[in-house]
């Protein structure tokens, strides 16, 4: 911020950041109750109003409650992903291949499952220099408090998916990496021809953990259900593979074990074993299409 003539800057709150943003993405938000616009004041022209945090987020799902994802989860997913420890390179990648498809020009882009938010800052730091507004959405309220906390270069929302808080056509990428998605919906709220990338674990993704606690039949896993459904569903679609075999500390396996939801109901030895873990197998499909 610039100092003129010696004056003290003024630092903006969260919340006014935030309101910067819902400024920025006014014309493509819509209310979750009767999908009309919402303006800068998170109200849509029936009434109805949705929290602006001061944290700096918006909740469009306020009467969910979470159960499963903890703000203890979400620490330690962005302790060890916001070090780019585990998919820095895989993201890096992906916005490469997807820069051919993507116009000159502001770009609307949102992380459909956003989590804790630092996918998405690492896809954005990709394009550095560019007109590029991020959004986040995801249901689990304590992984967007988590992202508003971290950073407000994004706009941040709790919303429910199912029903993206998005007008039609109002978006020029989506990006969903290890999270369920909603096809139609996904669909509805991408421009005519605009990209979705989708990351799908791979046949040896977290294999070290599998090993651990699943049956010798279930420890890979098969993607090409998945990548079918995909490829049935967008045009001009490309498959992208990325491996890597990851060193881990003793802590960055506490945190990933805390952040695994097949970690969650193991027994005490295979805790015990995995923490003893010193490298990660890291395998997934980036999935690329286009909105038809």
């Amino acid at each position: 911020m610039v100092n003129i003539k010696g004056k003290v800057p003024i630092m903006q709150s969260k919340k006014q950041l935030a309101q910067r943003k819902i400024q920025a993405w006014q014309g493509r938000l819509s209310c979750p109750l009767c999908q009309e616009g919402l303006n800068q004041e998170v109200q849509c022209p029936n009434k109805h109003q949705f929290n602006l945090a001061k944290q700096g987020y918006i909740n469009l799902a306020p009467n969910h409650q979470e159960k499963h994802y903890t703000a203890e989860l979400f620490q330690a997913r962005q302790r060890i992903m916001g070090q780019g420890q585990l998919y820095g390179q895989c993201l890096a990648q992906v916005a490469q291949a997807v820069a051919a498809r993507v116009s000159s020009g502001p770009l609307y882009l949102a992380d459909l499952g956003t989590g804790e938010g630092s996918h998405l800052l690492d896809f954005l730091n990709q394009f550095e220099g560019e007109a590029v507004h991020g959004l986040g959405l995801d249901l689990a309220k304590a992984g967007i408090q988590t992202a508003a906390k971290q950073s407000s270069q994004a706009l941040w929302a709790v919303a429910d998916l199912a029903q993206i808080p998005l007008a039609d056509k109002s978006l020029d990428l989506a990006l969903t990496i290890l999270s369920p998605s909603n096809y139609q919906e996904v669909k509805r709220v991408l421009k005519p021809g605009a990209p979705f990338i989708k990351i799908i674990p791979g046949p040896n993704y977290l294999v070290e953990l599998r090993q651990l606690v699943l049956d010798k039949d279930d420890v890979s896993q098969d993607p090409s259900q998945s990548r079918q459904r995909f490829q049935a569903n967008f045009a001009n679609t490309e498959v992208h593979h990325y491996q890597d075999q990851v060193a881990m500390t003793p802590d960055g396996m506490a945190d990933l074990i805390q952040m695994t939801p097949l970690m969650w109901h193991a027994a005490d030895p295979a805790r015990q074993a995995a923490l003893k873990l010193s490298e990660i197998s890291i395998d997934l499909e980036i999935l690329i299409g286009e909105s038809v």
